[in-house]
């Protein structure tokens, strides 16, 4: 149990460490960046003492080192500071739009799961070359699609031509659900309504499809990859022996220790699906922590700029500490050869 401990700590404070690494980097590129940063926070139309104020305010009068020490103060406590488009602290406009980009998220880790481990199993309980190139193929050409091209051309087939799908929004005009955890999808469920949840359904599809196409591809080659191998262990032999079929093996088997790099992988397209969000929130108009900070980019909302910076990345930092304790719990072997070097 102390190893366990001592293991879990380790990684724990690696995670602080990398946090601390990205605020100050984030600390560094902001003194970098030319132009007055009190008059940037205090707004246009900011008068001479309101920028002084400002700056009191922010520390910024003092040497760099005790504005490097507030400025980590500061995100310890949760301060990201102050929108000078919103007026409100970038935490809470964070907070607000932050269930909807999980919620895109979520159903793009989804379609990635089931598009890429699916054809993955099927091509290696199949075992058939022609098709496995063909999967492969797909495979390759899906992984190296253009995000922003897909959007569009999605947009313009399935939407504009065919009329399958909204191409933009989270529900259509006129139709409205009480918001309760800002998710439309789960909030549309909630109301009772039939035509809310289909309709929030229909506008999360594309999206979806964007973001989650590209994992699909990596996840599909990896666990394919990870299938060949454990297939041609001598366990899978002596079981086909026994009578075991291949989907038994597949099963029980092969797929529990195929999984270990898949897990990784799928933890890292997290975070760039975090990261992702920003072009496709953009394209389908769909509000969300991607579109808020194109936003703050575009009206050069500096506070706003980093703050979602660091938000999202510490979403990923902490997704890939959760997915590496998975790693440990998924295989013993790991959690063995980490607990002797702890």
């Amino acid at each position: 149990m102390n190893a366990t401990v001592r293991r879990l700590a380790s990684r724990v404070l690696s995670t602080l460490l990398t946090l601390w690494g990205l605020a100050t980097a984030m600390f560094l590129i902001n003194q970098l960046i030319p132009g007055d940063q009190a008059a940037a926070a205090a707004g246009r139309d900011a008068s001479p003492e309101q920028i002084e104020a400002v700056r009191i305010r922010l520390g910024l009068d003092r040497p760099v080192w005790e504005q490097y020490a507030l400025h980590l103060d500061r995100l310890v406590h949760g301060d990201f500071g102050t929108s000078t488009v919103t007026l409100q602290p970038v935490l809470t406009d964070l907070g607000r739009l932050l269930p909807s980009s999980v919620e895109l998220v979520v159903a793009a880790m989804v379609f990635a799961l089931v598009a890429g481990s699916v054809p993955a199993l099927f091509d290696a309980s199949r075992g058939r070359p022609a098709g496995g190139v063909m999967l492969r193929l797909t495979a390759v050409t899906a992984g190296g699609v253009p995000a922003f091209w897909l959007a569009f051309l999605l947009q313009y087939l399935l939407g504009t031509r065919l009329g399958w799908f909204p191409v933009a929004g989270r529900l259509s005009q006129g139709l409205d659900v009480p918001t309760v955890t800002g998710m439309t999808t789960v909030d549309a469920v909630l109301s009772g309504s039939p035509t809310a949840v289909s309709d929030a359904l229909a506008h999360l599809m594309l999206p979806a499809i964007v973001l989650g196409l590209a994992p699909a591809a990596a996840l599909f080659r990896t666990l394919r990859t990870s299938l060949a191998t454990e297939l041609s262990q001598d366990y899978v032999v002596v079981a086909r022996s026994k009578g075991a079929s291949m989907r038994q093996i597949l099963v029980r088997h092969s797929l529990r220790n195929a999984a270990i790099p898949s897990l990784s992988l799928v933890g890292l397209q997290v975070g760039w699906a975090f990261a992702g969000v920003v072009l496709v929130e953009s394209v389908f108009t769909r509000q969300g922590i991607g579109s808020y900070l194109v936003t703050a980019v575009q009206q050069k909302d500096s506070q706003a700029v980093f703050g979602t910076v660091m938000f999202t990345g510490a979403i990923v930092v902490v997704v890939n500490l959760l997915v590496d304790i998975g790693q440990s719990v998924l295989d013993p072997r790991i959690r063995r050869v980490r607990l002797a070097a702890a």
